[in-house]
This record gives structure tokens, C-alpha cells and sequence, in this order.
């Protein structure tokens, strides 16, 4: 009865024991699986992360920020001078000036700021840009030519892909001519111009016609024909701006004739430029009636009656034969100024010429002015009645006693200062685009035979037998 008994009241405990072990390694075993189950997930992001094609393109596009600003920074004042010479910048010295943000690689890693750098160097005609860019274990470079071209927004930019020539200069207004060409003096310049150099140009080649629906294309194949041997390029002449190179396959029976052109800035003429300067001239601007002194001139100035002890006039322009003491003014001589004078109540400048002698082909900076200087030999005393005698103060502070002898009404001449505007003219280079040809060519020695056929655009088959198009195409 009793053993019974026990047994019964034991079973529950036995199985509540059980029970707490089954859900002991239930938790177990999911620590164990989720973060095995986490760690694979992200080994699997990495893998992908780590693709050729995510790798290269983070690549390709953090050389392309690195060349965009680079681009930006080196303009004319930056740019290397002399042919030879470079000018380095790493790429610490671009995050410091803020010119960029720190660059990271596929995986976040920043890339190497003092083994990436931009490197332009000066070469004849244009400029070499070298960005190298290095990123944990991998570092690779890119080549950027650099000029002054047409197509510049900027002092200068990347070359493009074109069969056209630029040649470096800094014209002062550039001029688009055709064919006819001539300077300002009527000079005829459009003769063959033997400075220029042979340069080489790449040969472009006739592109695939422009497919017109409705048409049929000429195919050609020769087979057994004979050429000559293509001529020298021959001496550049020049030729109107709208002039199109063209070239064409050596294996086309019609190529017997090749065209490049160079196109450059040069000088084609002089203009008149116009020199402008303003500047203050004392001169008289209206009269009143006043009671003054009989035996004294008097001036108004900015509402205040000056009394003069010699003539004072307007002093007008003197020719060479005339120029002196004009009156009451002695002539100082000729001055040449850097900066424009201003007249005042005691001294005159006149305007004789702009000094043009520091200047090359054109004036960076305004010229030095010539003028005729006038000084006024009187006094000059302020004063504020005109009646009876008194001590004036002169402007040397001078005291001087007017004793008026009688009194009579004068025209009292009214001055004030005028803004005028001195114009001097100077001719100056003219520069425009001039374009130049050359051509070569070639003779047939053996005709062989020519096969021709009409068919449709982009006829594969025909092409890749050999066939080329000829230009020539018709209604279908």
C-alpha cells in the first residue's frame, strides 16, 4: 500500500524532469543554428559584394571623380609653363583644399591618399594628365590629353575624338573665315603658308551610309586590281572652315583619294581697340551777376565766391606752335601719368596721347596717359562779401588784403567738376580659325575585276564575302 502510493506521487516529478530537459536542448541547439545561420547569410553578401563587376565599377567611377576635378582645378594659372615640366597633386592635397571627399573601394576601405595623386605635365601643344589611384592591394592609372580646343568651355579640356587639329594660342577676338581671306590692310594672306608643319592626322574612314528606307546600296568587290603606292601628304594650303577630311578602305576600288584637315588660330589682320578712361575736368558749367570789386576777377565754386589775384580762363586745347603760359596758367610741361589725373581749382591736365610702349600684341593693363600740365600762377582767396576791403585767406593759407577800389556789377563765372570720358585707339592683332588641307593620293595600275551588285542596307552576306559599299544607292 504504501509502495503503491509513493510510485504515484513520484511519476509527476519524473515527467516535469523530462520535460525541462527536452526544452534545455531545444534552446540550445537554436543558439547554436542562428547565428551559423547569420554568419552564412552575410558570407554570401560579401561574395557577392566582391563580383568583377561591382568591383571595377566602384573603381572606374571613383578615377572618374578624381579626373572630373582635376579637370576643374588645373586651368591656365595652375598649368604647368614650360614644355617638360609637371605639376603634382595627391590626393590628400585634393581632400585638404575640399576639392574632393575621402574615396573608398567595393568594400568600404579608403583608398590610399598619398600613392593616388593627378600628375599634368606640358608637352609641345598641349597638356598630359596622368590619375593614378590606389586602393588597398590594387592601383591602375588613366591618360587625359589636354588642350586649348574649339569645343573648350574652360581655358582648356579633354581632347575628343575628332580628326580635326587644334594648335594652342590666346587670340584676342577670334574670327571664323571661309575661303576668301584678308587682313585689315587689304593684304592678301591666302597663299600656302610654309611654317606649317607636316602633322600627322589619323586617317578617318568612311563610315556605313545612313540607311533611307525605299533604297538599294551599291556593293563592290575587286579582285586581282593593282594600286600605286599611296603619294606624300601633300603641303598644307589653306581652305574654307566648312572643308569636310574624309578617307576611305584601301581595299575599295573608289578610295584613290584621301583629305585631312588642321585647323589653328593665328593672326589674319589688326582692329582698331578703343583704350576708355574717365576722369574729373574743372571746367565752367553757367554764369550769374553779382556787385563785386571793380578791379578783381572773381570765380563761384561749389556755392563759395573765390576772389583771384591773376586772369583765370578755361585753358581750350594749344597745338604744338601755341602751347605756353595761357594767362594767368604757366605751362609745366609734357607728364606721363600711370594713373589719370583729375583736375582742381589750380592745376589743368590736358590730354595729348596714351603711352602704348609697354604693350606687346595687346594691353593686359590700361596704358600710360600723356597730358600737357597747367599751373595757375595767382592766388585764390576765399571770400564772402565782394564790397569794400578786407583780408582773405588764400588756399596756401595765405593772407591777402583786397582793396576794393569802387564797386560794379560782374558776370561771375560758375566751375564745377565733369566727368569726361578720354578715348585712345591702338591696333591690335586680329585672330580668327584658319583651316588647312592636305590630300594624297593614289593611281590604278591594274584594274582587275570589278564585281557590283544592288541590295539592300547592311547586306551581311555581301559583306562579309567582301563587298563594299560604294556611296552610291537608288530608289528600290
Amino acid at each position: 500500500m504504501y509502495t503503491e502510493e509513493y510510485e504515484a506521487k513520484g511519476f509527476p516529478l519524473r515527467s516535469f524532469l523530462l520535460k525541462l530537459i527536452f526544452v534545455l536542448i531545444f534552446v540550445f541547439l537554436l543558439i547554436w543554428l542562428i547565428p551559423k545561420a547569420t554568419t552564412q547569410k552575410l558570407e554570401n553578401k560579401n561574395d557577392t559584394d566582391l563580383s568583377p563587376a561591382s568591383h571595377d565599377e566602384v573603381f572606374a567611377e571613383n578615377l572618374e571623380k578624381m579626373q572630373k576635378v582635376a579637370v576643374d582645378y588645373y586651368q591656365k594659372d595652375r598649368l604647368p609653363q614650360t614644355v617638360g615640366s609637371s605639376d603634382k597633386m595627391s590626393l590628400s592635397s585634393m581632400i585638404q583644399k575640399k576639392l574632393i571627399v575621402p574615396l573608398v573601394d567595393h568594400q568600404n576601405n579608403k583608398c590610399d591618399v598619398h600613392k593616388s595623386y593627378v600628375k599634368v605635365t606640358k608637352l609641345d601643344q598641349e597638356y598630359l594628365m596622368k590619375i593614378n589611384l590606389k586602393c588597398k592591394k590594387e592601383e591602375d592609372y588613366i591618360l587625359v590629353h589636354m588642350g586649348d580646343y574649339s569645343y573648350c568651355d574652360g581655358d582648356i579640356c579633354p581632347k575628343k575624338d575628332t580628326e580635326i587639329l587644334e594648335e594652342e594660342s590666346n587670340p584676342v577676338e577670334e574670327v571664323d573665315f571661309g575661303k576668301n581671306y584678308s587682313s585689315s590692310q587689304g593684304e592678301d594672306i591666302s597663299s600656302d603658308d610654309s611654317n606649317i608643319s607636316d602633322v600627322p592626322v589619323e586617317e578617318p574612314e568612311v563610315s556605313v551610309p545612313v540607311h533611307t528606307p525605299g533604297y538599294l546600296y551599291e556593293y563592290q568587290k575587286t579582285t586581282g586590281a593593282k594600286y600605286s603606292d599611296w603619294s606624300k601628304w601633300s603641303a598644307w594650303s589653306r581652305t574654307s572652315c566648312n572643308t569636310v577630311a574624309y578617307g576611305c578602305n584601301d581595299s575599295n576600288p573608289s578610295c584613290m583619294k584621301k583629305l585631312q584637315i588642321y585647323k589653328r588660330k593665328e593672326q589674319i589682320g589688326t582692329y582698331d581697340k578703343e583704350y576708355v578712361v574717365g576722369r574729373v575736368e574743372f571746367k565752367q558749367a553757367g554764369d550769374y551777376s553779382q556787385q563785386v570789386c571793380a578791379n578783381y576777377d572773381y570765380i563761384s565754386y561749389n556755392n563759395q565766391l573765390y576772389v583771384l589775384t591773376a586772369p583765370y580762363t578755361t585753358i581750350n586745347y594749344v597745338t604744338p606752335a601755341t602751347r605756353s603760359s595761357v594767362n594767368g596758367w604757366k605751362y609745366e610741361g609734357r607728364k606721363s601719368f600711370s594713373e589719370v589725373p583729375n583736375d582742381t581749382l589750380t592745376t589743368r591736365y590736358k590730354f595729348v596721347e596714351a603711352d602704348f610702349s609697354g604693350c606687346s600684341s595687346t594691353c593686359t593693363v590700361a596704358p600710360r596717359r600723356v597730358y600737357d600740365v597747367y599751373r595757375y600762377t595767382g592766388e585764390i582767396g576765399v571770400v564772402g562779401s565782394a564790397t569794400g576791403s578786407q583780408n582773405v585767406t588764400t588756399l596756401n593759407n595765405k593772407i591777402i588784403k583786397v582793396n576794393c577800389v569802387g564797386s560794379t556789377k560782374k558776370t561771375i563765372p560758375i566751375y564745377g567738376n565733369i566727368t569726361t570720358y578720354e578715348k585712345a585707339l591702338r591696333k591690335e592683332a586680329l585672330y580668327g580659325t584658319v583651316c588647312y588641307q592636305s590630300t594624297k593620293t593614289r593611281s590604278v595600275l591594274d584594274k582587275g575585276n570589278t564585281d557590283t551588285k544592288w541590295s539592300g542596307y547592311n547586306d551581311t552576306a555581301l559583306l562579309n564575302k567582301g563587298y563594299q559599299y560604294t556611296g552610291n544607292k537608288k530608289q528600290g
